[in-house]
Formats: structure tokens, sequence, C-alpha cells
């Protein structure tokens, strides 16, 4: 079995950003981690699924899926690989690219954000993309609602590209809401997953932060957006916080007409802080008026 097969069979059967296994293919090499897998090296018991899933792995069945789908295998040893993304804790074993493989060596920015914003951050996440496709950059975000979205339209509607990590497989519409959005960015863009296939979105933490992990390493710049209630994506700031690479904040200062809020003063290049929370005054009725004895 050839190594792109191999690394298939991995990503087929190991969930994106394991640690265990990336450290298992950083210092042994995809080929001898494989073969430690088949031959039953790990524990048998811990490890069961995993090894159950690359011993019965077909590899022409899953190639055929993915040029079915209109798209294709990327690995650590094409040219084309982006190199950024090894900077990442846990660099993916492979990707599943639909679109144009040449951007990944575009300069780009990221913007992910919360799947709730307010009026606010949806312009701003709009012009802010916007601003940087004129400036012939990439821009780079996930495929949930709000930030990611808009981020993604504004970058279109200025007849630009962009590039959508999306959580489930390339031939899944996760979220369905945004099928024809995905359809335009592989046209236009490309459209970038981690896993193989008919994988499904697991509504899980980890798993509905895919996005959100691989976007800043592919980019030089990213911005972090956070308007609106705290049921968005509130797990991106400390996920962010793993990577392994300093971030070029002053990218994003090319753009300088969208680098201030214009009412509160804020840079959005950082989220908004909250006041801290206080603790509730009783509310137990005040005595005045009521009849003595109560």
């Amino acid at each position: 079995m050839k190594i792109p097969a191999m690394r298939l069979a991995l990503l087929a059967a190991i969930e994106p950003g394991t640690h265990f296994w990336t450290r298992e293919i950083f210092s042994h090499g995809v080929e001898e981690v494989h073969s430690r897998i088949i031959g039953r090296a790990y524990d048998p018991i811990k490890y069961a699924n995993i090894i159950d899933k690359v011993s019965k792995f077909d590899a022409d069945t899953d190639f055929a899926k993915i040029s079915n789908a209109g798209a294709h295998l990327l690995t650590p040893e094409d040219l084309d690989w982006p190199i950024r993304v090894d900077d990442l804790e846990s660099p993916p074993i492979a990707l599943i690219v639909k679109g144009r493989r040449d951007l990944f060596t575009n300069p780009s920015l990221a913007i992910v954000g919360t799947r709730n914003p307010t009026p606010y951050g949806i312009r701003i996440a709009g012009d802010f993309a916007a601003g940087f496709v004129d400036r012939e950059w990439s821009i780079v975000s996930g495929g949930a609602y709000g930030i990611d979205t808009h981020a993604h339209k504004g970058a279109l509607i200025a007849e630009g590209v962009t590039i959508a990590v999306i959580a489930a497989g390339i031939d899944i519409n996760y979220p369905a809401g945004n099928a024809r959005l995905f359809a335009e960015i592989a046209e236009l863009g490309c459209l970038v997953s981690e896993v193989t296939p008919g994988t499904p979105a697991i509504p899980s933490r980890w798993r509905g932060t895919l996005g959100a992990r691989g976007c800043r390493p592919r980019t030089h710049a990213g911005q972090a957006w956070h308007w609106g209630s705290s049921r968005g994506r509130s797990s991106v700031g400390p996920r962010n916080a793993r990577f392994r690479y300093s971030t070029d904040t002053r990218a994003a200062a090319a753009s300088s007409q969208y680098h201030s809020r214009p009412q509160e003063g804020h840079p959005v290049t950082r989220p908004r802080r909250r006041a801290p929370r206080r603790a509730a005054r009783s509310l137990r009725p005040y005595s005045v008026g009521l009849p003595r004895g109560r």
C-alpha cells in the first residue's frame, strides 16, 4: 500500500486532533504506524475500533468517493501542502480538498466568530473580508452560521476567493442551510475537510470547533470575534491559545478603515470584554407602605 492510501486509512479511523496518534506519526512515520496498527502492536482493547477500521479499510472505495465528490486527497508529501498547518499542536494526517489547491500559497486572513452575531458583527465581518480580498488576500473561515458565513459572503460579493474549513465530509453540506454557499465557494475558492467523505458532523465541542482549529494556521493573520450571545463559538479563544506559532496581527492593519469601532472605540481585532457579574440584589420587597406584621 502506498503512503497516500495509508494516510487515507488513518484519516478514516482516527478522529482529527488526537494528540497520541499525531505524536506517533511524527515520531515513527506513517508507514511504521500503519504497520503497527495492522500488526496489533498497540493495545488491542483500547484501540480495538481503530485497529478494526484500518484492517478492513478499502482504499479503492474511499478514493472513488473522493473522486465522485469532485475532490482530491492532499498529503504532507505533496508540494502544494499548506505547511502552516504543521504549526498546529496536532497537525492533520491529510486533507480532503474540493476546489483550487493553489490558494494555500496566497496570503490569507482567518475570520471566525460566534454563530449568533449582532448586526454590527455581521456588517464588520463582511466589510473586513471585502477589504482584504481587494488587496488580493484570501479569506479562511469555518462553515458555521454567523460570522463564518458572513465572512465568506463578504469575500464573494467583493469578487474575491475564500476557503471554508468544514466539520463534516466533503460531500456533506453541514449546515444544510449553507449548501448554496458551499457550492459557490467550491467553484471560486475551495472547501477543506479533515475527515473522509460520508463522515457526518458530530455535535460535540471538539468537532464543532474543527473549522476554527483549522483556520488560523492556514493563514498569515487571524481575527476572532465574539459579538453576540454566549451560545456562539465561545471556545474559539481557548482553542487558538493552543496553536504553537505567532500570529502576525500587524497584517490586519492593512485594512485600517475597519480597524476601530466607530462608536465605542474598541479595536475590532480583539474580542469585546464583558462586564464582571455582580451579586444579585435581594428580591424581597421593601417594608415601606406595607401593613404591620407582614
